[in-house]
């Protein structure tokens, strides 16, 4: 497993940790507190970087222990940059609080829209069931 350090910003650490779960095959970013579109952004270019390091095509993102996530107008424009990116073929799981959902559901429509396979869950268990089964 790879836990990546907290990454120093000029207003000190990002609100986030980025590891590599070896065994399970897959990558976690979970994120905590208050998490802005650029923190999510740093996030998700460290996934690509990682996943390109590892190989691998899965990706949790946990916003369980996030105080607040980024607007429904933030998430639409960085759903479109993912969808540019390196992330298009990643299969990706997302973990919120029931109280993110109306941001969170609306990211999996734009995700799926956008020809990106994500889904978003309340419960992590259901998340790594979803993640990890076997394309058949």
């Amino acid at each position: 497993m790879r836990d990546t350090q907290k990454k120093q910003g000029e207003g000190g650490p990002l609100p986030y940790t980025l590891e590599h779960v070896e065994s399970d095959g897959y990558l976690v970013a979970r994120c905590q507190g208050e998490v802005s579109a650029s923190e999510l952004r740093a996030v998700r270019e460290d996934a690509i970087n990682l996943r390109f390091e590892t190989g691998e095509k899965r990706l949790l993102i946990d916003f369980s222990d996030a105080v607040s996530i980024p607007s429904v107008g933030d998430s639409y424009f960085i759903v479109q940059e993912a969808a540019k990116s390196k992330l298009s073929a990643t299969r990706t799981a997302v973990v919120a609080r029931p109280e993110h959902s109306r941001i969170t559901g609306f990211v999996a429509f734009a995700a799926t829209t956008a020809g990106l396979t994500v889904k978003t869950f309340h419960d992590e268990a259901e998340a790594l069931r979803w993640l990890c089964k076997r394309e058949s």
